[in-house]
């Protein structure tokens, strides 16, 4: 379709900007996270357009450059064959990472429903874990806060005792 030499294009009422970006929206530039098959290790080496500030202004002549430079080790060579500075390589950081401690997970079997007054039962913490490896340690309480004999093992067995009753509260 033809357009008219004369045509405007944009919406009515609209206030056009000039190329300094007066009465444009802000955009910037940003890394751009990719991926290609076409280079050596996969990376990408480009930034891309962004809403939100960055120091690299889309209406700055250079910007797009400065944006690769900061990102990207790369010499940046421009259509007069003339290149830039090359930034030095940022090195790896060598820091071992911080072992972080993980909570345990404790997994408790035993019987399931309602146990009759003088029963012999019988729990298990066997299938309890520990991500970092930590040696797990059992501490066995009754509903009273007592400890019950034979703490310290996986594996507990006691008598049940008598109903307790129920006490309100509040």
């Amino acid at each position: 379709m033809p357009i008219a030499d004369d045509e405007v294009l944009g919406c009515k009422n609209m206030k056009q900007f000039d190329e300094g970006g007066a009465g444009a929206l802000p955009i910037y530039w940003e890394e751009d996270w990719g991926w290609s098959p076409d280079t050596a290790d996969g990376k990408t080496n480009a930034c891309q357009l962004v809403g939100y500030q960055t120091p690299y202004s889309a209406f700055k002549q250079g910007d797009y450059a400065k944006c690769v430079q900061s990102h990207f080790n790369v010499n940046i060579i421009d259509d007069t064959g003339q290149a830039e500075d090359t930034p030095p390589a940022t090195p790896d950081d060598t820091t071992p990472a911080q072992e972080t401690n993980v909570a345990p997970v404790a997994r408790i079997a035993g019987p399931i429903g309602a146990i009759e007054a003088g029963a012999r039962v019988s729990l298990s913490a066997e299938g309890s874990t520990d991500a970092n490896g930590d040696k797990l340690t059992y501490t066995w309480m009754s509903q009273d806060g007592q400890t019950i004999s034979g703490q310290d093992k996986a594996v507990i067995t006691f008598t049940a005792p008598e109903k307790i009753a129920m006490r309100n509260m509040w």
